[in-house]
C-alpha cells in the first residue's frame, strides 16, 4: 500500500489482512471458464 493507503487504513483503525472471498472469486472463474468453452464450440 501506499503511504496514503497505510495512513488511512491506520486513522480508521481498519483491521489488515486480504478479507476477499476466494470461495466466491473461483466459482465466479468457473463461470466464465464455462462460458468460455461452450464459446469455443461453436
Amino acid at each position: 500500500m501506499t503511504f496514503p493507503e497505510r495512513a488511512i487504513t491506520r486513522a480508521l483503525h481498519a483491521p489488515y489482512g486480504d478479507f476477499r472471498d476466494f470461495q466466491a472469486i473461483r466459482a465466479w472463474a468457473a463461470q466464465i471458464a464455462e462460458h468460455l468453452t461452450k464459446v469455443e464450440q461453436r
